[in-house]
């Protein structure tokens, strides 16, 4: 039996960072969303402005996601980012009532984005260093 100390096991590895990081890319999403709701308020844009803007947000909330997964987990951040970007796509395709899987070419681009994004966050907070 392995000491309390010594136990790295499945929850304290793999669910806590990626679950967090997924609630932190949500919340990220939130309030890029938020803030890009705002600017669409106080601006006239073009209808067509409006799926990129969307997009946008979905790539900063899963870097978000990800540098934070990464920093949780302290090693392995492109593949605890990427898993949390694919977390957080498939939170975002079920939130949307899967309307993303109309446009093939929009979904796979969606989902390409998001995780790499969410991997490039995990491999920056893994390589950046903590403050004391």
């Amino acid at each position: 039996m392995k000491s309390q100390k010594g136990d790295s096991g499945l929850l304290t590895d793999w669910i806590r960072p990626i679950g967090i990081g997924a609630l932190v890319g949500a919340l990220g999403c939130v309030l890029m969303l938020l803030l890009m709701a705002l600017l669409l308020l106080k601006r006239d844009f073009p209808q067509g402005s409006v799926a990129p803007m969307a997009s946008v947000a979905a790539v900063f909330g899963a870097f978000a996601g990800g540098f934070a997964a990464g920093r949780l987990a302290g090693k392995r951040g492109w593949l605890m980012g990427l898993t949390t970007g694919t977390l957080l796509f498939l939170m975002l395709l079920i939130a949307g009532g899967f309307a993303m899987l109309e446009t093939p070419g929009g979904f796979l681009t969606r989902f390409a984005m998001m995780a790499a994004a969410a991997a490039v966050g995990g491999i920056v907070s893994v390589n950046t260093r903590r403050r004391r």
